[in-house]
């Protein structure tokens, strides 16, 4: 059920490739997190090329992207975590090209209490299940 956010420095990113990193993303949360993606929301945002700093300087020929992803706290192991951000790291690098030398993947984990989807928290859903 994550939330995730996909910041790229290219505002003129085809909107083709924009769902092709949509589409790699939700199977990668899917396969490496184990999370549904039925309520697996991605929101691309395209930000200016020259508003892009790696060590307080551009980097022309490269593509930046910093991807935020929030998951419920102790949902998944630190094996897991890692695979997904060396995956989404790949990901990215072959949609995107040529990469500045620093790209972010953080995985935000957020207390089930304080996090939900479709008005509903995590804890409770989980407690739903465990009832079935």
């Amino acid at each position: 059920m994550p939330f995730v956010r996909l910041t790229i420095a290219d505002e003129k990113l085809p909107a083709a490739t924009q769902e092709t990193l949509a589409a790699g993303i939700t199977a990668l949360l899917e396969s490496n997190l184990r999370k549904v993606p039925e309520t697996t929301v991605i929101e691309v945002k395209l930000v200016p090329a020259d508003s892009w700093f790696v060590d307080a300087r551009r980097h022309p020929g490269t593509t930046g992207a910093h991807l935020e992803v929030g998951i419920t706290v102790g949902s998944n192991s630190a094996e897991e975590k890692a695979t997904f951000m060396s995956n989404a790291y790949q990901i990215l690098a072959d949609t995107l090209g040529a990469l500045p030398p620093a790209v972010y993947v953080a995985l935000y984990e957020i207390n089930g209490e304080s996090y939900g989807v479709n008005g509903r928290s995590q804890l409770a859903r989980h407690r739903e299940r465990e009832q079935r």
